[in-house]
């Protein structure tokens, strides 16, 4: 696997931290644009005291206004726990920021933590116990995203294999994007960011809206917690969907082909 974003250099590396909050904005934007135009961080900024480890041990103290910055690997975990090393970001709600980490951050994390700062599950803590749905939704709306507005970061990263930054929880984004083949984005956005119904409400319009289109053999794909939802919901598109839903999973280069997801 690469261990560098091609397009890196050009796009990431000469961010200045002072632009890290503007470039957060645009994507913000973006998802607005493309996803819901009323999304929004669901939590509040704080001040937070970091232990940073390098490039030298220092404490930093970050202000309630700072919504995102880069830290080094180490000190993500000592904040936040993550022990998988190559993680390249991520949002944490009682912080209400989002923390990259330094020279492995791309563009497709910024889009990805962006929208988890945006998302219901980041709001309702009863909800992690969906989280890897969530994770899988949450990178198919990035990937979705990069299609629509960085063709370039798409094609050589997103849906490259062999990227650093290529796609992330395969098994779980592929869930949503095969879905997506049979049924337009639109109905899932509902289930995503948060809204003036109840979250239990807003699946079950899910679920009514693609019965309604004729795929009568659908049900609640949340109805068990962890990664029971996640073999419920791949039973239940293939009961609904047929083996064309199975072929789509199983093929990478079909469940990474963007141009075919329904956003109409």
């Amino acid at each position: 696997m690469s261990q560098t974003c091609s397009h890196r250099d050009g796009i990431l590396v000469d961010t200045k931290p002072s632009g890290l909050i503007s470039l957060r904005n645009a994507i913000l934007d973006l998802i607005r644009k493309y996803l819901c135009p009323n999304a929004d961080q669901v939590n509040p900024p704080t001040f937070v005291n970091l232990q940073i480890t390098q490039p030298f041990k220092t404490q930093y103290t970050s202000p309630a206004e700072e919504l995102i910055l880069e830290i080094d690997a180490m000190s993500l975990f000592r904040h936040t726990g993550i022990t998988d090393f190559e993680t390249r970001g991520c949002y944490k709600p009682s912080d209400g920021k989002i923390y990259l980490v330094r020279n492995k951050w791309c563009l497709e994390t910024l889009i990805h933590e962006t929208l988890h700062a945006c998302s219901i599950n980041s709001q309702d803590p009863e909800l992690k116990r969906y989280e890897q749905l969530f994770d899988g939704l949450t990178e198919f709306f990035t990937g979705y995203i990069l299609f629509q507005e960085f063709k370039q970061c798409y094609t050589d990263c997103f849906s490259s294999f062999d990227q650093q930054c290529s796609m992330t929880y395969h098994n779980y984004t592929k869930l949503w994007i095969a879905l997506c083949n049979f049924v337009s984005l639109k109905n899932v956005i509902g289930i995503y960011f948060p809204t003036d119904k109840l979250w239990d409400d807003e699946v079950k319009e899910f679920v009514n809206r693609i019965k309604n289109l004729g795929f009568d053999k659908f049900s609640n794909p949340f109805g068990r917690a962890g990664l029971d939802s996640i073999t419920r919901f791949r039973i239940i598109c293939d009961k609904t969907f047929g083996n064309s839903y199975d072929d789509i999973c199983e093929h990478y280069k079909l469940y990474s082909d963007f141009s075919k997801v329904n956003d109409t």
